[in-house]
């Protein structure tokens, strides 16, 4: 398989940046890599906190593990909190695959 075509199948369907590494652009590599964790790590705090939250909720309802009251604290989270930080994480994730995937196709053909 060449080089070309493996880069841009790993940046497509595993991580974006696997491809440049391949391709051996170790500083778009580590670009890539970067963004997509930190974006990752703020989703993860995103949904820990609205985790903590529902819990909380719960336990103020008496800490009852009734279904109903689950429910009806999950739909108070996420109906009262932002979403605008969460989808900005989200964007820069997909736009940094894209984007790997286009740089692999590219980069690959000019080598």
């Amino acid at each position: 398989m060449k080089n070309t075509r493996k880069a841009v199948l790993l940046s497509a369907l595993v991580l974006p940046g696997l491809g440049q590494l391949v391709l051996k652009r170790y500083k778009f590599a580590g670009g890539f890599f970067l963004a997509v964790a930190i974006s990752f790590y703020g989703m993860v705090g995103i949904a820990m906190e609205r985790a903590t939250d529902i819990l909380n909720k719960i336990n103020i309802q008496g800490g009852a593990l009734d279904v109903q009251a689950i429910v009806n604290a999950t739909t108070q989270a996420t109906i009262s909190t932002d979403n605008s930080t969460f989808n900005l994480y989200l964007s820069v994730i997909i736009a940094c695959w894209v984007l790997s995937i286009v740089d692999a196709w590219l980069a690959g053909k000019r080598l």
